[in-house]
C-alpha cells in the first residue's frame, strides 16, 4: 500500500494518508450537478477525489471524512454516500467495482446505514 500526500489549502501543512483503494470514477459536482471524471482514493480516514492520479497532490476536489458518513447506498455501479451536509453520487466502471468499494467502506465505518438497491434489500 502506498501513501497519498496532499494539502487541504495553499498554506496548510501537507497531509499524508495510507491508500487502501484507488479508481477512476465519475462524481456528481456539488454546484452544477455535472458528472466529472475524478481519481478517487479511499484511505483509513477519508474518501478523496482528485482531477488527476498520483501520490503527490495539490488539493483534493473533495474530501469526505469517513467519520462523517451516515449512509451508503449502492445501486448497480453507483454508490451514494451521505453525510449530515449532503449526498455524494459516485459512478464506478462496473457494479463489482462499486460493490468492492462499498464493502471496504462498511468495514471501516461499521455503524454505517447501508442500502443495497441492486439486491432490493436493506442491510444495517
Amino acid at each position: 500500500l502506498q501513501n497519498i500526500n496532499f494539502r487541504l489549502r495553499w498554506f496548510a501543512p501537507r497531509v499524508v494518508e495510507q491508500v487502501l483503494m484507488v479508481a477512476f470514477v465519475q462524481k456528481r459536482s456539488r454546484h452544477w450537478l455535472e458528472w466529472r471524471d475524478r481519481w478517487a482514493c479511499l484511505t483509513k480516514q477519508s474518501l478523496l477525489f482528485f482531477k488527476l492520479p498520483g501520490n503527490y497532490q495539490r488539493f483534493p476536489t473533495e474530501r469526505i471524512l469517513l467519520t462523517d458518513l451516515r449512509r451508503l447506498t449502492l445501486e448497480h455501479r453507483r454508490a451514494s454516500v451521505t453525510t449530515d451536509e449532503r449526498t455524494y453520487s459516485i459512478d464506478f466502471d462496473r457494479p463489482s467495482q462499486a460493490r468492492g468499494w462499498a464493502t471496504r467502506v462498511r468495514v471501516l465505518v461499521p455503524p454505517l446505514d447501508f442500502f443495497d438497491g441492486s439486491e432490493s434489500g436493506t442491510v444495517s
